[in-house]
């Protein structure tokens, strides 16, 4: 396995926003059907047009700031759409058997039941159906527009089939996700990456420690020791990853209601200062951003992800089984859990315009999760920590306020000055569809592109 130091070496094989998010407010997601023929010949039309890398992005010499490009471009298959592809089926059956079976079948440890369930999902947008997708990201919307006509020529040019309709995401003022909290703070850091800041890695006594790359590119050391993979694998995974897709769909309506109805309960008040006072005890931040931990009364104005957890064993500060402090618990669990093993980058943006500007249109965000272990990873989160709060010293059946399946559920607040549980938690999220992707090296499309894999 490649060291750390190893790591950018290789950035220019490796495809861009996994190892620093590219932070365009604008995105299109776009899902394709290939054949063996059509997909190759596709796949060299999006390498002409250029798929864009990790590489550090060249530093205006007068501004000192990295000059992006208006747009980028990148791609990802479905183990479908390797076997479209026609990859050596001695290749694809030593790929993991959750990335093979795919998103929709794993719907019942996701939690994808009732109106989340695959049967209720957007047309086609699983990974049964897609083989395909292309990723853009865009300065603005009209360099969007751009690149996707680019694609859809490529498309054309080709006879692949476009299968379900395009997502378009757009960044909300202020870097907020459609229930009013800036998102996308906690991301782990990684040794010999791109970004590595206070909050970002594993808390240990000296600090912050960033985690192994081979936790999210494959070919690298991980924080677990893992077998030797075959080198017919590794000639198809190496600086590759897995990238986990999903389209959820958010309730702005009910989540405004439970505050409403639940903050006297809360806090003896429904003022709007209660209402967000238990909105940001249920997310585990204030809408800012600005953790609990540090200011668990009312709002500084400012994020912050230098804190821990291990101070507040009780969640007198922030609750046990707020959603931040569930999705990565810190060091606020027994050391044996190895948190550190689940960790995941997060990528994405909201889809859907401002719940008070269109009340009645759909909403919600482009969840995406990269890393090299789908189901010790997002699947793992998803089951056992959002989904379950034993692992917290909560009730089992307790779930994620904010993500989780809810029907009539509770939240346990022990910082609250009236209850210290609240009832009528529903699910304010729903899955309307996704799917388990592999996103390969450049050089790996190449060789797909050529038929020689």
């Amino acid at each position: 396995m490649k060291s750390a130091a190893d790591l950018r070496e290789n950035l220019d094989d490796i495809q861009g926003n996994i190892l620093k998010a590219y932070k365009y407010p604008h995105a299109v997601y776009c899902f394709w059907s290939v054949t063996a023929e059509s997909g190759r010949l596709f796949l060299q039309r999006l390498l002409d047009i250029g798929i864009s890398s990790a590489s550090v992005w060249p530093v205006n010499s007068i501004t000192g700031e990295s000059t992006k490009p208006a747009a980028t471009l990148n791609c990802a298959l479905t183990y479908k759409g390797l076997e479209a592809l026609e990859v050596d089926v001695s290749r694809l059956e030593l790929l993991p058997e959750t990335f093979r079976a795919g998103m929709s079948a794993r719907s019942i440890p996701l939690g994808d039941i009732g109106g989340s369930a695959p049967e209720h999902w957007q047309p086609q947008l699983d990974d049964s159906a897609i083989h395909v997708m292309v990723v853009i990201y865009a300065m603005n919307k009209a360099e969007r527009e751009s690149q996707q006509a680019k694609v859809r020529q490529a498309a054309q040019a080709t006879d692949v089939i476009e299968v379900a309709h395009a997502i378009e995401a757009d960044a909300l003022p202020n870097s907020k996700e459609h229930f009013g909290f800036v998102d996308g703070i906690g991301q782990p850091s990684i040794e010999g990456g791109l970004v590595d800041e206070p909050g970002m890695g594993t808390p240990n006594i000296e600090g912050w420690q960033a985690l192994k790359p081979g936790e999210f590119i494959h070919g690298y050391i991980a924080e677990r020791e893992k077998p030797p993979l075959e080198e017919k694998l590794m000639s198809l995974i190496d600086n590759g990853t897995y990238l986990v897709l999903r389209q959820l769909q958010q309730d702005v309506a009910e989540f405004r209601s439970l505050l409403k109805t639940q903050a006297m309960n809360a806090f003896g008040s429904d003022s709007p200062v209660a209402q967000t006072r238990l909105a940001s005890n249920l997310v585990g931040r204030w809408p800012s951003g600005a953790s609990l931990m540090a200011s668990p009364i009312e709002d500084p104005g400012n994020s912050d992800n230098d804190f821990r957890y291990s101070g507040d064993p009780d969640g007198m500060r922030c609750p046990l089984g707020a959603h931040i402090r569930r999705c990565n618990p810190r060091d606020g669990l027994a050391a044996d859990t190895h948190v550190p093993f689940h960790r995941i980058l997060r990528r994405g943006l909201p889809y859907g315009p401002l719940y008070d500007e269109e009340p009645e249109a759909e909403r919600g965000l482009v969840f995406i999760a990269i890393n090299t272990d789908i189901e010790a990873q997002f699947e793992f989160v998803q089951e056992q920590w959002m989904q379950k709060g034993d692992f917290v010293n909560l009730s089992v059946d307790e779930k994620d306020p904010l993500a989780g399946v809810n029907s009539d559920g509770r939240f346990t607040l022990p910082g609250g000055t009236q209850n210290p549980v609240i009832f009528g938690i529903n699910t304010f999220v729903q899955t309307r569809g996704g799917g388990y992707f592999f996103m390969p090296s450049i050089k790996v499309l190449d060789l797909l592109a050529n038929g020689k894999l």
